[in-house]
């Protein structure tokens, strides 16, 4: 007859309920999970002044940061 410890066999059995459980919540989460929006993406147009405007500071910006400033 085979004897085993019943602290090793706990340790196991405490494991595959672990992996039982985890694989449970995953499937009811795929399931009744909760959608994400997309966001909603809108095209936006400047005038022209402002946008070379735009240009320019990040122009400058750019500049500022390869020279270390």
């Amino acid at each position: 007859m085979i004897t085993i410890n019943a602290t090793w066999f706990g340790c196991l059995m405490t494991i595959v309920v672990e992996i039982m459980l985890i694989i449970l919540v995953s499937i009811l989460h795929s399931i009744f999970g909760r959608e994400e929006e997309e966001p909603e993406i809108k095209e936006v147009t400047l005038p022209p002044e402002l946008e070379e405007e735009f240009i320019k500071a990040i122009k400058n910006y750019e500049e500022k940061k390869r020279n270390g400033l």
